[in-house]
């Protein structure tokens, strides 16, 4: 089974990537050194929410608000009758990311001598591919046993048939319980007996606890086989039982640290658009919680015809954890589903490419308004699209410098927004703004007009005026004209990241203008 998500983490800066380092998963952390200047009034502009009149349409949600799910069901019930516990929600016959459920059985005097615990299992969850370093599963589900009437568990060793990982990222990354958390992951393959050995607890009062854990990257929605986890016939040294049919002395939690739904409307006087923008923060405190996992995501989109579409959009703000790893900061991502949220994929990678990169930003305090940088979309032209922004905390507290995020002047436009609408359109020689600016990972297009056709010569240069690339040297015709530069130099090989000047010459007039490129 493929996993969506996979992380390698960098650090950029406008010259380039440095001090990069890299596992086998698939999210990019990248510190904000985007650059741009926006348009705010684009006159082939199709969407554009300023969030003046409020947010229509627009959604918060708190992932880690989440309802128990561990409960008795018919569905798929083993033997064909009756009830068994299943971990998962009937709506979706499964489970959602970010989940941690818990069920947790009555106190329980075990007799002297050999104890076990046995019961049947079930599972369809995330399988392990992919996983890297010091993980080697992803979605989770152990069995803990507690002798201080649940206040600290220990996950039971051990069992038959054995735990498939050894490490899960779920328990240990997602829900932040460390590496070497074992557990199972994958499927079952139907209805398995369960066994452990809990003889070492003998005439210990204890209490047993079955645990699933899932992170971001694959659920229900995205692989409909995913039904979770079900169990039934427990019995625990023949002295408790229960066969899923009653819930009586059991209890069932979510072990999801709630870090609240901070996304509201709120008056900035610096905002682009004047006065009102929208903040992932705390209005009481002026900063943001730990444990945030919060998406605010757009209305239904539905995108024109056309050859290039852009989506961006305004940013400020500042994320106090600057730890350079996915699992240890507090980082942003911009996402979009062209499958009304079943899956997400971020704007640097929007079709999904599993070859290809996934950002998010760790913005550093302070950073003042700025663009977040303008992407192509033009690859889902007439389709409809939902479009999020992502926030997420880990367990560390924010220091009062730390703001939190705010998003202002989300919009979309055509390429055309561009070029200046006039009569008098393609009757001057100009050199258009490359796009999009930044570059990250994908290839720029150059437009430049002519008043009639002429000996053009269009050439890239490095910061230090060095010839990196001719891409022109011979006649034009009059009007529009553009230029596809896939980020490599004359000898085919890809730049590396940094500060280049594009100059077109038409007789004795030039223009020059400079792009950043994030390679």
């Amino acid at each position: 089974m493929k996993r969506f998500v996979k992380f390698i983490v960098l650090i950029s800066s406008v010259i380039g990537f440095t001090n990069a380092f890299s596992s086998n998963e698939k999210f990019v952390l990248q510190l904000n050194d985007w650059t741009g200047k926006a348009q705010k009034t684009l006159v082939d502009t199709f969407y554009y929410e300023d969030f003046e009149s409020g947010a229509p349409g627009w959604v918060s949600v708190d992932l880690t608000d989440i309802p128990r799910m561990w409960h008795p069901d018919t569905f798929q019930a083993y033997g064909g009758s009756g009830s068994s516990w299943w971990m998962g929600d009937p709506t979706i016959k499964g489970y959602l990311n970010c989940w941690y459920q818990v069920l947790d059985s009555p106190e329980i005097i075990l007799p002297a001598g050999a104890c076990s615990l046995k019961f049947m299992m079930n599972r369809a969850i995330e399988g392990l591919d992919g996983a890297s370093s010091p993980y080697n599963g992803w979605d989770g589900f152990n069995v803990r046993i507690s002798t201080d009437e649940g206040i600290t568990w220990t996950v039971l060793a051990n069992p038959t048939p054995a735990y498939n990982s050894t490490s899960m990222y779920s328990f240990g990354c997602e829900h932040e319980e460390g590496p070497n958390v074992p557990g199972w992951g994958g499927l079952s393959g139907g209805w398995v007996e369960v066994a452990f050995d809990i003889s070492t607890y003998a005439e210990d009062t204890v209490k047993i606890r079955w645990a699933f854990a899932s992170d971001p990257g694959l659920c229900t929605t995205t692989e409909p086989e995913l039904f979770g986890v079900q169990i039934d016939d427990i019995d625990v040294a023949g002295v408790f039982s229960n066969a899923g049919e009653d819930t009586v002395g059991f209890t069932r939690t979510s072990e999801s640290v709630v870090g609240g739904d901070l996304w509201h409307i709120t008056g900035d006087a610096g905002c682009p658009s004047p006065i009102n923008a929208v903040w992932c923060g705390d209005s009481a405190t002026g900063t943001y919680k730990s444990h945030m996992k919060n998406e605010y995501i757009s209305p239904l989109i539905t995108l024109p015809v056309a050859d290039t579409i852009m989506v961006q959009f305004w940013l400020r703000g500042g994320f106090h954890d600057q730890q350079i790893s996915i699992d240890s900061c507090d980082y942003f991502a911009a996402q979009l589903s062209p499958d009304t949220g079943k899956t997400w994929y971020s704007f640097s990678n929007p079709t999904g490419d599993t070859l290809d990169t996934n950002y998010v930003y760790p913005i550093r305090p302070y950073t003042p308004w700025q663009v977040f940088s303008p992407t192509n979309i033009s690859m889902y032209s007439g389709k409809s699209l939902l479009f999020k922004i992502y926030v997420r905390s880990d367990k560390d507290a924010p220091g009062d410098s730390s703001e939190g995020l705010f998003i202002d002047d989300f919009l979309l436009y055509t390429q055309e927004s561009g070029v200046e609408e006039d009569d008098n359109k393609f009757t001057k020689f100009d050199l258009y703004q490359i796009t999009p600016n930044p570059i990250v990972n994908n290839d720029a297009l150059i437009r430049f007009s002519l008043p009639k056709a002429k000996d053009v010569s269009l050439a890239i240069y490095n910061a230090s005026g060095q010839l990196v690339k001719t891409f022109l040297d011979n006649p034009m015709e009059a009007g529009m004209n553009s230029i596809t530069w896939d980020t490599k130099d004359s000898d085919g090989k890809l730049v590396p990241g940094g500060i280049y000047f594009y100059k077109l010459k038409v007789g004795k007039e030039e223009k020059t203008n400079k792009v950043i490129l994030i390679q």
